[in-house]
């Protein structure tokens, strides 16, 4: 049993079968508002008069009341149309992407927004259609052609009124033995005339304050809330019929696409994986030693770039050795030596730059003997043009400088 709702006095009373089953409910609805006595037909006077004030004050409620809601009821329209809008581009740009990203759009597009979400669609812009048509055009020539106009029929109604009972005044002030006959009946007919027009003022003035407070008014108020009540739960139900009919596609689109997601998160897992396997066998590895240069038709490996070529102090300058028959300091002769795999060709030890000053070799045995302390070193001393250079220095001289 569902209570009713106190303030208007709804309820349902269930029906019940023989074998004890509820049947449909027929709904109670006592708030609904039914003709009752038409209060236009009493007579004026001082319960009259208040009862027209009290209808001109709620008047005035219904005024301000009935505008905001006509004023929300355009808003919704105008969002809704705007959702709607949106909602179409939205979908016209995920068919113009299903061209380029058929993989990433087009699944998708075919089981769900054209279909399902198309329908949706249809039934948000007919709802739209039904807002505009029920409600809004309705309510908004209640609100222009009958709650505007309130205001008006007053001042009419009480121009009429003062005129008339004015007339009534001086009418009844006049002495009936000084008016000749003929003037007593035009005077009568002018007041039956005056009477009639007052009373058809106050008729009409009365039913229109009755209809629009409490009667016909607001019954086409509430007949056009139902009609779009009833129109957006019956689309809404039939939008629903169709969207169940194609909710398998949508269901197996769902299955796919997380059998997909879940094999993509394995191989991300797998290549991470890789990569700190990657990451640890880079660490462990030593360093690439020196890759080998050709030395002289033989292979040797580079000259280590941390050592200096010439071993000698600082303080003294290197200068060839009686060794060093070839034009080469001993340092490096003996470098190359040891580092190539086969023994170094014979070269010829005659002095070849005999009568040159500084390239002639000297004989330091004789200097030995002259000078016991003091030995003179003369010669030439070869150094790299760049630092760390891998010229071969007999191969290419021009790398070398003085």
């Amino acid at each position: 049993m569902i209570e009713a709702i106190p303030e208007c006095g709804l309820g349902l009373i269930p029906t019940m079968t023989n074998g004890g089953v509820p049947t449909t409910p027929k709904v109670d609805i006592s708030c609904v508002g039914r003709p009752g006595e038409d209060g236009s037909t009493s007579e004026d006077g001082p319960v009259f008069r208040a009862t027209m004030r009290a209808l001109e004050q709620k008047t005035g409620t219904m005024r301000s009341r009935m505008k905001r809601v006509l004023r929300a009821a355009e808003a919704a329209q105008a969002a809704q149309t705007a959702c709607n809008d949106a909602h179409s581009a939205f979908m016209d740009a995920l068919r113009e992407a299903s061209n380029s990203n058929a993989n990433a759009v087009r699944p998708a597009l075919e089981h769900y927004f054209d279909s399902i979400a198309r329908e949706i669609l249809l039934y948000e812009r007919q709802n739209n259609a039904n807002l505009q048509k029920l409600i809004i055009e309705p309510i908004n020539k209640l609100y222009s052609l009958d709650i505007k106009q309130a205001e008006s029929k007053r001042r009419d109604f009480d121009e009429e009124s003062k005129d008339y009972y004015a007339y009534v005044s001086k009418y009844l002030g006049q002495r009936s033995e000084s008016l000749k006959e003929k003037k007593r009946v035009e005077s009568d007919a002018k007041y039956q005339a005056k009477r009639r027009t007052f009373e058809l003022k106050r008729f009409d003035y009365s039913s229109f304050m009755h209809d629009l407070n409490g009667g016909r008014k607001e019954q086409e108020v509430l007949s056009q809330l139902t009609k779009y009540a009833s129109a957006q739960a019956r689309g809404y139900l039939t939008t629903a019929k169709k969207v169940e009919e194609m909710l398998p596609q949508l269901e197996a689109l769902t299955r796919e696409v997380s059998h997909a997601d879940l094999e993509f998160q394995m191989q991300r897992t797998e290549r991470e994986e890789k990569r700190r396997a990657l990451e640890t066998n880079n660490a462990k590895s030593p360093e690439l030693e020196n890759p080998p240069s050709v030395f002289n038709g033989s292979i040797t490996t580079q000259i280590d770039r941390s050592s200096s070529i010439i071993s000698a102090p600082r303080n003294s300058i290197m200068s060839t050795s009686p060794s060093a028959s070839n034009g080469f300091p001993s340092s490096i002769t003996s470098s190359i030596g040891s580092s190539s795999n086969g023994p170094l060709p014979v070269r010829n030890t005659s002095n070849k730059f005999k009568g040159i000053r500084d390239l002639e070799e000297k004989d330091l045995s004789a200097a030995t003997t002259a000078g016991a302390g003091q030995i003179k070193k003369e010669g030439l001393l070869w150094s790299l043009s760049r630092p760390g250079s891998h010229v071969d220095p007999i191969m290419n001289k021009a790398g070398w400088h003085k």
